[in-house]
């Protein structure tokens, strides 16, 4: 289980003071605080949810799924010294007849949390794909799958940061009253602890994790 950090940045959100946006990309925190909260809460809402029932796995049909995501950059990184902590919208198709998952990563902002300073909320321009060049179902059992990803972040104050990495996902959840169907999957967790992140001839480690629901 991956452990999503980002409630933690919630709360020092809470004991921050809230200010105006600027052209320097900061934002107010109260506009990250509740997206933090609720992220947080659909993370654990699916985690919590055991794997789709392997007898139950579709292998027709295709099933959309739309959650939370998020992305960090290691707190030691070359790229950022205090590390990067940024949360997303996630969109996920996934393909059960041609045994592939696919999705989009946007919408991100991130947080900054330096030690005896105050919370900086910022924003974040960009995109990352997922399953651009492979993915594919079932390899490692019925209900698991992988997929790559890859996109490119602009962040004030930072710059353009690429990155990139494999997914190792499960779909979780199994209902009943849609046996047969794509829509038995409740819902799907995506994992990566190993992100590479550049920035020019710069290099460092991270992470993401995707958590969505089929509605």
């Amino acid at each position: 289980m991956f452990r999503f950090v980002l409630p933690a940045m919630g709360s020092l959100l809470l004991l921050s003071a809230c200010g105006g946006g600027g052209s320097d990309g900061r934002l107010p925190t109260d506009l990250l605080n509740d997206r933090v909260l609720s992220g947080a809460a659909l993370a654990t809402r699916v985690d919590d949810l055991g794997g789709t029932a392997f007898k139950e796995m579709p292998t027709t049909g295709a099933g959309s799924f739309r959650g939370v995501a998020e992305l960090t950059v290691d707190r030691t990184s070359k790229i950022h010294p205090k590390g990067l902590n940024m949360i997303g919208d996630a969109t996920m198709t996934a393909d059960f007849g041609a045994g592939r998952v696919t999705g989009t990563v946007d919408n991100f902002q991130g947080v900054e949390v330096g030690a005896n300073k105050p919370v900086v909320a910022y924003a974040v321009d960009g995109k990352v794909a997922v399953g651009g060049k492979a993915s594919e179902i079932g390899a490692a059992g019925p209900n698991r799958f992988t997929t790559d990803y890859a996109g490119t972040l602009a962040i004030k104050g930072t710059g353009d940061v690429n990155v990139a990495g494999g997914l190792d996902g499960q779909f979780v959840g199994t209902r009943a009253t849609a046996v047969g169907t794509p829509r038995v999957v409740k819902g799907l967790t995506a994992v990566d602890g190993d992100l590479v992140a550049t920035q020019g001839a710069r290099r460092n480690g991270g992470s993401l994790a995707i958590y969505a629901e089929q509605k």
